[in-house]
């Protein structure tokens, strides 16, 4: 839940440089990098001026988060919650102990295996 409250309330800015109609490079929170030269000269950027296009995409993140009102929270919605809780906790609850009688049993060592001895296999 902390999860999407960060991702809903984060503000992301997408850059991209387009360049004759392709696009160049995208940059995520950065700015994207030119392909055209610096406007120190007035020549080059007369001719290359309309070919290249930026475009930034800004995606606003929630400002405010509304919690809602205790009025709100109606007769069902209560019953409803406290009954998840009781049978969530019930999930968890341990098992009774089970006494077994056998359990520290010892059993005889085999010294001949009867059924091999006797051909008797069950199918």
């Amino acid at each position: 839940m902390a999860f999407l409250v960060l991702c809903s309330t984060v503000s992301i800015t997408v850059e991209k440089h387009f360049c004759g109609g392709t696009l160049v490079d995208v940059g995520l929170f950065t700015p994207a990098k030119k392909c055209c030269p610096d406007t120190s000269s007035s020549v080059i950027m007369s001719q290359e001026s309309h070919c290249c296009n930026d475009v930034v995409d800004f995606v606003q993140g929630q400002d405010e988060l509304l919690l809602s009102s205790q009025d709100e929270f109606n007769k069902f919605q209560a019953e409803f919650f406290g009954a998840f809780i009781i049978s969530y906790v019930q999930l968890f609850a341990s098992l009774p102990k089970k006494n077994l009688p056998n359990y520290n049993y010892v059993h005889p060592k085999l010294v001949h295996d009867i059924h091999m001895l006797h051909k008797v296999f069950l199918i």
